[in-house]
Parts: structure tokens; C-alpha cells; sequence
């Protein structure tokens, strides 16, 4: 076994921003964008579509983990 690691990337940003923008006026839940996250636009973006809070993981794991 090996083990392996699949990150998301910014490409993916479009297809959850189009879900949240569709849900956020009619769930009364809070949303998360999770994947394709990996800028602060990208961030901005997902909030301006109804995102309450934004998950930046693969962000944080490709660009801040130790070498």
C-alpha cells in the first residue's frame, strides 16, 4: 500500500459557488464551501455566493505543510 493524497484545486470553485448560490436563499442552514478554495478570491467569491463559512484545507496542506 501506498498512501496517497488527492488535493482539490481552483477549477473546482465553480460548481460549488453555483450550489451555494442556488441554496442560500432557500435553506434556513448555514453554508460551507469546501474545495477549490485556494485564494483569498476565491474566498471572497464563495462568501458573496452565500457561504457563511469557507474551508481552505488543500490550500493550507499544498502551500503552509513543512517540506
Amino acid at each position: 500500500m501506498v498512501p496517497s493524497l488527492a488535493l482539490s484545486d481552483s477549477s473546482e470553485l465553480l460548481l460549488r459557488l453555483r450550489w451555494l448560490a442556488i441554496l442560500s436563499g432557500h435553506v434556513k442552514a448555514s453554508l460551507a464551501a469546501s474545495g477549490g478554495v485556494h485564494t483569498a478570491l476565491d474566498a471572497l467569491k464563495a462568501v458573496m455566493a452565500g457561504a457563511h463559512a469557507v474551508q481552505m484545507v488543500s490550500a493550507l496542506l499544498h502551500d503552509g505543510r513543512p517540506s
